[in-house]
């Protein structure tokens, strides 16, 4: 009998420090950007590579499997099958979690206004840097739409003009890998059965769990076409 209460005392314990974790890993505001820059091609060494991702390239090639290798200047990866595949960085346009649902960029080799409109909703925040390089803000809560980009600073709205913008990048959660998914899956949003796992603990406390991605750079051509990589992957 004390075995058992001994046992459930601990395995109460750590769940409380799972949720105190929750508090701790979601600041109220964020920090004001400090100037330094920042390359999403890192993402593809910090996310996990257990994960199933999704490729395309510029010249219309979609490509789909777990990422083998990050260089420099290109990314391989092992696809169901087994084949090795290679894409070089000038070639990649946009590399997001697969299947696309919930979607997730982890980089983009593009301008575009439409990625704003596309991958804002699931950030968990974005940061902003105006024209003349004077301002720059960090938001959590923030409404993007075809011409400005509203933020909520403290209770303060700030509202930009898309003509303002010099370059404007999300943070959103780094991607679980596929074998986490499906364990939250099956806890059927039940926070009890995911804290369980060991495995999500890290991702509960914050750890290496942001990354941050540029969407929009006002000195690039913009490109606003359509990428879609659900079907016809290979």
């Amino acid at each position: 009998m004390l075995a058992l209460t001994s046992h459930w005392l601990l395995k109460s314990a750590l769940i409380g420090l799972v949720f105190a974790g929750f508090s701790l890993a979601t600041p109220n505001c964020l920090a004001r950007p400090n100037g330094r820059t920042t390359d999403s091609w890192d993402n593809l060494r910090r996310v996990t590579h257990r994960k199933t991702y999704a490729v395309r390239d510029r010249q219309g090639r979609c490509t789909y499997g777990w990422i083998s290798t990050v260089a420099a200047g290109y990314v391989t990866f092992t696809t169901p099958k087994g084949a090795r595949v290679r894409v070089e960085r000038q070639d990649v346009l946009s590399l997001t979690t697969y299947p696309t649902y919930p979607l997730c960029i982890v980089y983009s080799g593009r301008s575009s206004w439409a990625d704003v409109l596309k991958y804002s909703p699931s950030a968990k925040a974005m940061i902003i840097t105006t024209k003349d390089r004077s301002i720059g803000y960090a938001a959590e809560a923030f409404l993007a739409s075809d011409t400005s980009v509203t933020l909520d600073q403290g209770g303060r709205t700030i509202k930009l003009a898309k003509t303002q913008i010099s370059t404007l990048d999300i943070i959103s959660s780094t991607p679980w890998s596929d074998g986490i998914t499906h364990w939250v899956e099956a806890c059927d949003g039940n926070p009890m059965c995911g804290a369980l796992d060991p495995a999500v603990w890290p991702r509960l406390f914050g750890f290496r769990a942001k990354m941050q991605v540029r969407l929009f750079n006002a000195s690039l051509p913009e490109e606003d076409g359509a990428i879609d990589c659900e079907f016809g992957c290979t």
